[in-house]
C-alpha cells in the first residue's frame, strides 16, 4: 500500500525567478530543488537549473565533497526522503514556505519507514522551515525519524495516519533539537507527538496539538534529557499525556498545557529528577479522575507550577521521592472529592517541601487538602486551603516522621469560618503493625480549625505549637490519643476569636487586618526549618518576610506579611575619629656664650673640642637647655648699623638719612648640634665655613627641630675681638 506524504517546506530571504528560495545555510554545496527542475538534464547547483526531486538533490549532494544545503522550492513533490549514506552526514535541507502558496511533497513512503529518516548513526542532518503532512491513504512510517544528531527549526509536522506512529522521534543515538513549529495528531491518528530514547532532546518554542478523536500523547522522553521550553501543549478529548518521563530528567520552563481528555490519564507524568519554571496546566474535562502531576523516584524542584480546572483528582502525586513545590498554586476543581496533594515516601529524606505556594482543595474534600503518608513534609510561607482536614499526616511504616508548618496559614472546610470538629487544621495519625512516630510542630503560623492526634498503642504522635494563632487546646499523650501543646498565652500562642479582627478579607483575603495582634509577633529566630532547610526570606506575596521592632528581626504570623510596620533601630552612634595629639616643638631656653667677646681661632673647625689648646685662647662656650631630643641648628648674624626706610632697616643712604637708627642683621653660615634633653653645650670657635670671623658685634640665633621639623628661635649676642 502507498501513502502519500506532503512536507510543505519554508526557506528564509527571497524566492528567486524560479520560485525557489535563496540557501541560508553556510555549506560546500548548495543544490535547488524545483516543480519546474529536471532530475535528468540540470545540474542541481544553480537555481536556474535545479532539480525535480529532493532525493536526486540529495544522491548529487553525496558525489561532491563537503556537506550540502539543499533549497526547495515552492510546488509539489512526490517522495520519501532518506538520509542513508554517510556522505549525508551535515546535510541542510531548507524550504520556502508552508500552507498555501508553500512547498509541497507528496509521495510514496514505504511500510514502516519514516517520511524523512536520517538513519547513519552519529551523523548530523538540519531541517529548517519544513511542514510534513502525513495523509491516512497508506500504511505509513513515523513523521521524521533519526539515529544522529537533528535539528529542526520551524518545522510543522502534520499526521493523519490511523495507526500507531510517532511524529518526531530518535531513539538510540544522536540528539534532538527542536526550534518553532508544530507536531499537530488529527482526529483518528495514534501515537506520540514527539519521542525520544536513550537521547537529550531540546524542545522550544513549539506547538503540539492533540485533537479531538486522536489517541496520541504530547512528549515523551525515555532515558535522555528533555528540555522543554516555551512550549504550548493541548490534549483533545481522546489525547493521552502531555509530558512523560521515563527515567529521563526533564527541565521545563514558560510551558502551558490544556488538557481535555476524558480518558483519564495523567498529564505530566516524572520518573527522574525534574526542574520546573513556570509550568501551567488547566484541566478542562470534568470526567477526569488521574492525578495531573505524577512524581515518582526522580524529586527535583517544581517552581511557578499552577494546575486548575474542572477534573476530579488530584493535582499533584508524589512517591518515594524528595520534592519541593515552591512559588505554585495547586486548586483542584470546587466539586472534586479528592485531595489536592497526595505524599507518600519511605525514604530519609526531607521528603517534600512546600514553599511559598498556595494548596487548595474543594469544601470538606477528604480527607484533606495535603495528604502524607510516611514521608517528610514541611510547609514554609505557604496555605492549605479547604479539604476536610487542612492536613492529614499518618504514618504507619515503623518510622519517625515529621511534619513542619512554619509561617503559614491553614483553613480547612469552610473558607472563612473556623469549622468545629470533625474538620481539623492538622490531624495526625500514628500507627500499623511497627512502631511509628509522627511529630507536628507548628511555628509562626494561623491554624484556624483545631488539631486532632490519634495512635495506637504503642505508637506515638505530638503536636506542639510556638508563636502561632491556633485554638487553645492542651492534650495528653494516652494509648490512645497523641499529645497537643497548643495553649493559647503559652509559648508565644494566642487565638483571635473574631476572623475579622485576624484577617481584612477572611475566606478570600488571608492577609493580616492592621489591627491584627499577629503583626509582628513572631521572632524571626523562632522559625526553625528541619534537615538544614532554608526558611523563606518573603511571604506568600513576595514581600520581605521580616521587618525590625526594636532592633529584633520580628515577623507576622501566617502567611503573609503586612508592610510598613517596622522600627528600625537607631543607627549606632559614630566614634569619632581619633585625635593625633600635634607634637611640642622642642624649646631651647638659657641660651649662654661664655666669655660674651672672644678671638676668632685662625685655625680649625667650627665646633671644637673644649679641652683642646687652641679652645683656651680663641672661641666661646655655648650653653643651653633643650626640652626633648632635637637638631639644633646655629646661625652667626652679623650685625651692623643701618636707618629705618619704611618698615625695613637699610644701609645709610641720602634717603632715609632722617630714620631711626637700627641694625641690620646678615646671615654669615651655621652650623648643627645633635642635642640630649637636658643640659648642652659644645665650644665655638668663632670660625664658618673655614674661615675666622672678623671682629665686630654678632648674634648667635639657635633653632631646635624636633622629628616634625618644629623649632622656635632664640639668639644671643657675643662679640669678635
Amino acid at each position: 500500500m502507498l501513502t502519500k506524504l506532503r512536507v510543505v517546506a519554508t526557506l528564509a530571504g527571497a524566492l528567486i525567478a524560479l520560485g525557489i528560495g535563496t540557501d541560508v545555510a553556510t555549506a560546500a554545496t548548495r543544490l535547488y530543488v524545483s516543480t519546474s527542475g529536471n532530475d535528468s538534464s540540470n545540474t542541481c547547483t544553480s537555481p536556474s537549473a535545479p532539480c525535480r526531486t529532493i532525493d536526486h538533490a540529495v544522491a548529487e549532494s553525496e558525489k561532491m565533497p563537503g556537506t550540502a544545503a539543499i533549497s526547495v522550492g515552492a510546488g509539489t513533490y512526490q517522495e520519501q526522503v532518506p538520509l542513508a549514506k554517510p556522505a549525508d552526514d551535515g546535510i541542510a535541507i531548507e524550504g520556502a514556505g508552508t500552507g498555501a502558496g508553500g512547498t509541497e511533497i507528496e509521495g510514496p513512503t514505504k511500510e514502516g519507514k519514516a517520511t524523512v529518516e536520517a538513519i547513519v548513526p552519529g551523523s548530523s542532518a538540519r531541517l529548517a522551515n519544513l511542514g510534513v503532512v502525513n495523509d491516512a491513504s497508506e500504511d505509513t512510517g513515523d513523521g521524521i525519524g533519526a539515529s544522529g544528531n537533528l535539528t529542526l527549526e520551524n518545522v510543522a509536522v502534520e499526521m493523519h495516519e490511523p495507526e500507531s506512529v510517532e511524529g518526531i522521534t530518535l531513539e538510540e543515538q544522536g540528539s534532538l533539537t527542536m526550534r518553532g513549529g508544530s507536531v499537530t495528531y488529527k482526529s483518528g491518528t495514534k501515537g506520540t507527538a514527539i519521542t525520544v530514547g536513550f537521547v537529550p532532546a531540546t524542545i522550544e518554542g513549539v506547538t503540539v496539538t492533540i485533537e479531538n478523536g486522536a489517541q496520541a500523547s504530547g512528549i515523551e522522553g525515555e532515558f535522555g534529557t528533555l528540555t522543554i521550553a516555551n512550549t504550548n501543549i493541548s490534549l483533545g478529548s481522546t489525547a493521552e499525556a502531555a509530558v512523560e518521563s521515563e527515567f529521563a530528567d526533564v527541565a521545563a520552563s514558560n510551558v502551558t498545557i490544556t488538557d481535555s481528555s476524558e480518558e483519564s490519564d495523567t498529564a505530566i507524568e516524572l520518573m527522574s529528577n525534574a526542574t520546573f519554571n513556570g509550568v501551567r496546566v488547566h484541566m478542562a474535562a470534568a470526567k477526569d479522575t488521574e492525578p495531573v502531576v505524577v512524581s515518582t523516584f526522580g524529586g527535583g524542584v517544581l517552581n511557578g507550577l499552577e494546575v486548575s480546572g474542572e477534573w476530579q483528582g488530584p493535582a499533584l502525586v508524589a512517591e518515594d521521592t524528595e520534592l519541593t513545590l515552591r512559588d505554585s498554586h495547586l486548586s483542584t476543581a470546587p466539586t472534586s472529592a479528592s485531595v489536592a496533594v497526595e505524599y507518600l515516601s519511605l525514604s530519609e529524606t526531607p521528603g517534600l517541601l512546600i514553599q511559598d505556594s498556595t494548596i487548595q482543595a474543594a469544601t470538606h474534600a477528604g480527607p484533606g487538602a495535603l495528604e502524607a503518608l510516611a514521608g517528610n513534609v514541611t510547609l514554609d510561607s505557604s496555605e492549605l486551603l479547604g479539604g476536610q482536614n487542612g492536613v492529614v499526616f499518618e504514618q504507619q511504616a515503623g518510622k519517625t516522621r515529621t511534619l513542619t508548618v512554619a509561617a503559614s496559614t491553614i483553613d480547612a472546610g469552610t473558607l472563612g469560618t473556623r469549622d468545629a470538629a470533625p474538620v481539623h487544621g492538622i490531624d495526625v495519625i500514628s500507627g500499623g503493625s511497627e512502631v511509628s512516630t509522627a511529630d507536628v510542630n507548628v511555628e509562626g503560623s494561623i491554624v484556624l480549625e483545631g488539631q486532632e492526634a490519634i495512635v495506637e498503642a504503642g505508637d506515638s504522635a505530638s503536636v506542639a505549637c510556638s508563636y502561632s494563632d491556633v485554638p487553645s487546646q492542651t492534650q495528653a499523650a494516652s494509648a490512645t490519643e497523641g499529645s497537643i501543646a497548643c495553649a493559647s498565652g503559652a509559648d508565644g500562642n494566642d487565638e483571635t476569636s473574631a476572623l475579622s479582627a485576624l484577617f481584612q478579607l477572611p475566606g478570600s483575603n488571608y492577609e493580616l487586618n492592621p489591627a491584627s495582634v499577629d503583626i509582628d509577633s513572631v521572632p524571626a529566630s523562632a522559625i526553625v526549618l528541619p534537615f538544614g532547610l532554608i526558611p523563606s526570606t518573603t511571604d506568600l506575596a513576595g514581600n520581605p518576610r521580616s521587618e525590625g521592632v526594636d532592633c529584633v528581626a520580628y515577623q507576622d504570623k501566617g502567611a503573609f506579611q503586612l508592610q510598613g510596620h517596622s522600627f528600625p533601630c537607631p543607627p549606632p552612634p559614630v566614634a569619632p575619629a581619633p585625635i593625633t595629639p600635634k607634637p611640642l616643638p622642642a624649646v631651647i631656653t638659657a641660651l649662654t656664650i661664655d666669655p660674651s667677646s672672644f678671638f676668632a681661632a685662625p685655625s680649625g673647625a667650627t665646633v671644637t673640642a673644649a679641652t683642646a689648646k687652641k679652645a683656651k685662647r680663641y672661641g666661646a662656650k655655648v650653653s643651653y637647655r633643650d626640652t626633648q631630643i632635637a637638631t639644633t641648628t646655629f646661625t652667626v648674624l652679623r650685625e651692623t648699623g643701618g636707618r629705618k626706610q619704611g618698615k625695613s632697616c637699610r644701609k645709610p643712604s641720602k634717603k632715609n638719612a632722617h630714620g631711626k637708627r637700627c641694625t641690620i642683621l646678615t646671615a654669615i653660615g651655621s652650623f648643627t648640634h645633635t642635642d640630649v634633653a637636658g643640659a648642652n653645650s659644645l665650644h665655638f670657635s668663632g670660625r664658618i665655613k673655614g674661615k675666622a670671623l672678623s671682629p665686630g658685634s654678632y648674634r648667635l640665633q639657635a633653632v631646635a627641630h624636633d622629628a616634625a621639623g618644629n623649632g622656635v628661635a632664640v639668639d644671643k649676642g657675643f662679640k669678635i675681638a
